[in-house]
Order: C-alpha cells, then sequence, then structure tokens
C-alpha cells in the first residue's frame, strides 16, 4: 500500500461517518497500528525463542508474557483479530482497548478521554473491514514513514484532538 492508496482508505472511512466522529477513525487506525506493531515483535520473539532450541508450545506459552515487549504488550482480550471477530461491532470496544493498552504498558500519557461517538455497528464494520487492509508493518520502513506522516498530516488537517494518537507518538519517541 502506498500514500495515495492509503489515502483513499482515509476519505472511505470519512464518507462512511459523513464527515462526522473522525476521532472514531482516529482510533480505529492507532489501535490496528499498534497491534501491528505488536505482532511484529511477537513473530520477531517467537523466532528467537525458536532458533535458542526452545520448543514450538513452550515458546506459545513464553510469548504472552508482557515481559519480553520492549515496547508494547497488548492483552488477548483487545487484540485486532478480536475487534473483527466481533458480531456486532461497537465503539466501546475500540475505548476500551486503547484503555486497557495504556493500563497494561508503562506508557506515560494520561487517560484517554471518554467521547461519546456516533456510530452504528455497520459504520463500525465498514471501519474496520477497510482500516483492516492497511497492513503498516509488513512495508517497507520508507512507505510506513510517509503513511504515518500523511495520518499525521490529516489529523492536524481535520484539527482532532490529540487523543488516542499520543499513543502512537509515544513509539516513535
Amino acid at each position: 500500500m502506498d500514500v495515495d492508496q492509503f489515502q483513499n482508505v482515509l476519505s472511505k472511512c470519512e464518507r462512511i461517518v459523513d464527515g462526522q466522529n473522525l476521532e472514531c477513525i482516529q482510533d480505529i487506525l492507532v489501535l490496528k497500528i499498534l497491534n501491528d506493531i505488536f505482532e511484529n515483535e511477537r513473530q520477531d520473539i517467537r523466532q528467537d525463542f525458536l532458533l535458542r532450541g526452545i520448543c514450538s508450545t513452550e515458546v506459545d506459552n513464553l510469548i504472552d508474557d508482557p515481559a519480553y515487549y520492549k515496547f508494547i504488550y497488548i492483552p488477548n482480550l483487545v487484540r485486532w483479530q478480536q475487534l473483527k471477530n466481533i458480531q456486532h461491532n461497537d465503539w466501546t470496544f475500540i475505548a476500551h482497548a486503547l484503555q486497557t493498552i495504556i493500563d497494561n504498558n508503562p506508557i506515560n500519557i494520561p487517560p484517554l478521554p471518554h467521547r461519546a461517538q456516533n456510530i452504528n455497528s455497520y459504520q463500525m464494520k465498514q471501519l474496520v473491514e477497510l482500516i483492516d487492509v492497511c497492513d503498516f508493518f509488513q512495508m517497507s520502513k520508507e512507505k510506513t514513514e510517509a503513511i504515518f506522516k500523511a495520518i499525521e498530516s490529516w489529523h492536524k488537517m481535520k484539527r482532532l484532538k490529540e487523543g488516542s494518537w499520543m499513543l502512537i507518538n509515544c513509539y516513535y519517541a
């Protein structure tokens, strides 16, 4: 995915919510990005353990220990895959997932503000499906950085509150 394709995804997301509740799009993007970071690190940890000769069954148990993660650990119940599996997508899952990530990691940001979102489950499902195609860590570092700059530019242009974007800023700080 290149920057133009990503900006097309953002435009489609905006149309789904009729230009309203853009913080919801931001929060879903942040959750996806954090999960991609986590899954990338999880694969690296798994590979490292396997190279050390640890059997795969034991590795599967070890990689769920938050102590092995340098940046962020995401509990199983709030991972991206869980969001995709929810039958009735609900904004509260996103808010709960982001706050759970903050609570379970040594991240120095204030609690996220509670925002009521007027997003129905059909819109949530569409947003999740659109954002799911964005694989932020299977692309080159240059493309990832360009897409992050596009998100930051979109964030500023739409005058969105900092909110969940602070979690991404922690990663790049």
